[in-house]
């Protein structure tokens, strides 16, 4: 497959269409991931549940998509990245992301139970779906650090 150029001022970006493709594959997985959850409450021996079962196997494969993509593009020894700009730039995006989340997670978690012990573990530890944005600021800072020592 051909890269499309995107024209800049400052240079031509390019866009690497089979990864595109994969993150458009990535997506449709993440939104059958869910849709095929809730079907796992079916009883076991409904019609429904072996499919779902399958399905939502066979999907289970998106984040680590998501996570190859970024390790694709963050160890490409064309594009100089340093774990200063890691830091910098992308692991805040997350970290905001993640006390976002994690905030917004533990008032709801508030408001349904009033527990304050279930809610500051929500509050410090997360959600537990959550587990992928911990991962990806842990792989973003190895990625860096393989791209330093090996890329070059």
């Amino acid at each position: 497959m051909k890269n499309v150029e995107l024209s800049g001022r400052n240079g031509v970006n390019h866009r690497v269409i089979y990864l595109d493709l994969i993150r458009v594959i990535g997506c449709l997985m993440v939104v059958l991931t869910h849709v095929t959850a809730k079907m796992m409450d079916f009883p076991v021996k409904s019609a429904i549940w072996p499919l779902a079962n399958i399905l939502n196997g066979c999907t289970r494969a998106a984040v680590p998509l998501f996570l190859m993509i970024s390790g694709a593009l963050f160890l490409n020894p064309n594009k100089n990245i340093t774990i200063q700009k890691i830091i910098k730039k992308y692991v805040p995006k997350l970290g905001v992301t993640l006390i976002l989340w994690n905030c917004i997670y533990a008032l709801i978690e508030w408001a349904i139970t009033r527990n304050l012990a279930i809610t500051l573990h929500t509050l410090i530890l997360g959600a537990f779906h959550l587990w992928f944005l911990y991962v990806t600021i842990g792989c973003y800072l190895v990625a860096t650090w393989l791209h330093h020592y090996f890329g070059r």
